[in-house]
C-alpha cells in the first residue's frame, strides 16, 4: 500500500490551535494562479492538498510517534506555527528535529500570529513608502 503524501505538515502547540486551523483552511483552500499553472505545464485548478494538521487525522495507531514520524516522511514541507509557547514545546521540537533528520531542513516554513497581535509589530510588517 502506498504512502499518502501531503502537501505540508502543520506543526504548532495546542494552545496555537486557532492559527493552525485557520493556516490548513487557508492553504487547502488556495487555488493556484493559472499563469503559475501554465508555467508548470499543468491544466487543471490546482489546490495545495492534503495538508496534515495533526494527530486526530491519524488512524488508531498503538505507536504515536512512529506514525507521526511517517506524516513527517510523507510531506513535502513543514510548517511550523511559531510562537513562544511552540518553541517550548517538546513535539514542535521534535517535529522539526525528525523532518530535518529526513533531509529536508530546507522545506520548513514559518508563520509567527503572535507577532502579528501586537500594533507596534503589525505597523513593522506595513511596507514602508519609497522615498
Amino acid at each position: 500500500m502506498q504512502a499518502r503524501r501531503y502537501i505540508a505538515y502543520i506543526s504548532y502547540y495546542h494552545g496555537d490551535r486557532v492559527a493552525a486551523r485557520w493556516l490548513h483552511r487557508a492553504v487547502e483552500t488556495y487555488r493556484v494562479p493559472r499563469k503559475m499553472l501554465a508555467k508548470l505545464g499543468l491544466d487543471k485548478p490546482a489546490r495545495l492538498k492534503p495538508v496534515f494538521l495533526d494527530r486526530e487525522e491519524l488512524s488508531s495507531s498503538s505507536n504515536l510517534a512512529e506514525s507521526l514520524r511517517n506524516a513527517l516522511d510523507a510531506s513535502d514541507f513543514l510548517i511550523v506555527v511559531c510562537s513562544p509557547t511552540a518553541a517550548a514545546s517538546h513535539w514542535v521540537n521534535e517535529e522539526i528535529k525528525v523532518f530535518r533528520e529526513l533531509g529536508k531542513a530546507d522545506k520548513i516554513l514559518s508563520l509567527t500570529p503572535c507577532s502579528m497581535r501586537r500594533p507596534q509589530a503589525r505597523q513593522a510588517w506595513r511596507p514602508q513608502p519609497s522615498p
